[in-house]
């Protein structure tokens, strides 16, 4: 046994590793340590990705919750912008009647003088104004969504319009946008008032009419529903017709 364990040493080899008990449960343990540390540290990378990612869905989503409330308000501003629009362009073109009519002449551009009348003219000094029709007030002195000059009252299609006040027709059609049939009087050289949203006419340009005489019939002509438009104005200028009209 000396002899061979001689020679191995000659050739070179030496004696193989010397085995410990327990050497392998050992080795397993730190593997096992060193794969849960491992793992803790992917978890806390997976949580930070995920709380970052979070973050940016977040932010994504306020993002686009501003972005559709900005069109929103965009689009209620446009909206109402082209309303008020529409109300002053109608505002404007009644007025542009009751500057012809001022310069005596109406709207289809013909003096009063220029067609035959059944009865004359003659303006009165005060008008004794009376309600045009009967109904309940919807919209007063520029509170209407539609037309801002006057106001408004309900009413059944077809009830009588009657006029304010004594006059002559100035301007009877549905030229102007916003009011429908219209019907102007020419009371004075102060006074006009309108009637507009009217169902039919049934009196014509140059028409000499009393108080009370029925001028129309109550509609919804470029309304929402059945309701008289009423305007009174003074020298051009629309006037709240409450302060006018008696008290009822």
């Amino acid at each position: 046994a000396a002899a061979a364990t001689g020679a191995a040493a000659a050739a070179g080899v030496g004696p193989g590793p010397v085995y410990q008990e327990g050497s392998e449960e050992a080795l397993a343990e730190s593997a096992r340590a060193q794969a849960a540390d491992e793992a803790s540290r992917a978890g806390e990378t997976l949580e930070s990705a995920g709380s970052n990612a979070q973050a940016r869905a977040s932010e994504a989503e306020a993002a686009t919750r501003k972005a559709a409330q900005e069109t929103a308000d965009r689009e209620k501003a446009e909206q109402l912008a082209a309303a008020k629009a529409e109300r002053d362009k109608a505002a404007a073109n009644v007025k542009s009647a009751s500057d012809k009519v001022e310069k005596g002449t109406n709207v289809a551009g013909a003096t009063p003088e220029a067609a035959p009348a059944k009865k004359t003219y003659v303006p009165v000094k005060n008008v004794d104004w009376q309600w045009p029709t009967q109904g309940e007030i919807i919209g007063k002195f520029g509170e209407s969504e539609s037309v801002t000059g006057g106001i408004d009252i309900a009413g059944q299609k077809g009830q009588p319009v009657k006029a304010a006040g004594p006059g002559i027709v100035v301007y009877a059609g549905s030229g102007v946008r916003g009011y429908g049939n219209l019907i102007i009087l020419k009371h004075n050289d102060r006074y006009l008032s309108a009637y507009a949203h009217n169902d039919s006419l049934r009196v014509s340009e140059n028409d000499v009419v009393e108080a009370g005489q029925v001028i129309a019939t109550l509609g919804a002509t470029d309304a929402e529903r059945a309701q008289l438009h009423f305007e009174i104005r003074e020298d051009g200028q629309p006037k709240d017709p409450l302060k006018f009209l008696p008290k009822r």
